[in-house]
């Protein structure tokens, strides 16, 4: 029997295969195989296969090494593209700050803007709120004027103090509204003390026209501007 590496069954795969089985003895392994082999031709053999070994050795060092430099090199660009992306989005960053601070600045400029509109707004109405009332007290005037003429019909006399309370009320909310900010308040006052006036001053009513007059006189003093 040789140790012939050209023989199948004692291949390197195959020798290496049946060495690494749990199993394996050596010496009943080397008395059936060689035990009619010369020591020459034995150690002859032995040294090629250890040849053969220390190839295959240093091949698979080569190739793993070959194989680390070309990890190393790998790295070595995946450091760089790291570092690259690093980079951009550190860049990326301060952007989406400088952004996030316009933003803030323009949302607090439109909120300036927007508290600006509110403002006039409010003044706006005032400036019509005061318009109107003006307007509601010159008819209120009025109609006191008229009704100091004295009415020969009293149902007239009676109609025209709702008016008047019409009038009264409607100046008392925009009054309330603007939070007593009216500045003809004082005219209103005296207006309803000439109303008041007016409404005692009705004679030769009925008993129909007197329960309307009481109305009035009742939602009249619950004015309080």
């Amino acid at each position: 029997m040789s140790l012939d590496l050209d023989i199948d069954e004692f291949s390197n795969k195959n020798l290496r295969d049946l060495i690494n089985e749990p199993s394996f003895d050596v010496d009943p392994f080397l008395h059936k195989n060689y035990r009619f082999e010369s020591i020459d031709l034995l150690t002859k053999e032995l040294a090629v296969l250890h040849s053969q070994l220390n190839q295959e050795l240093i091949h698979l060092i080569n190739n793993n090494f070959d194989q680390f430099i070309k990890l190393s090199l790998s790295l070595d660009g995946s450091a760089e593209l790291i570092n690259s992306i690093s980079v951009d989005l550190n860049n990326f960053n301060l952007k989406l700050q400088a952004v996030i601070f316009k933003f803030n600045k323009v949302n607090g400029q439109f909120n300036q803007v927007l508290q600006f509109q509110t403002d006039l707004n409010r003044v706006k109405f005032k400036i019509n709120a005061v318009l109107l009332t003006n307007k509601l007290i010159s008819n209120l005037d009025g109609l006191l004027v008229l009704g100091s003429t004295g009415s020969p019909n009293p149902k007239q006399s009676v109609q025209l103090a709702k008016n008047m309370l019409n009038l009264s009320l409607n100046i008392n909310n925009l009054q309330l509204i603007t939070n007593h900010g009216l500045v003809n308040l004082k005219k209103f006052k005296s207006l309803l003390l000439e109303l008041r006036s007016f409404l005692g001053s009705l004679k030769n009513l009925d008993s129909e026209d007197k329960f309307e007059l009481f109305k009035v006189r009742k939602i009249l003093d619950s004015i309080n501007p």
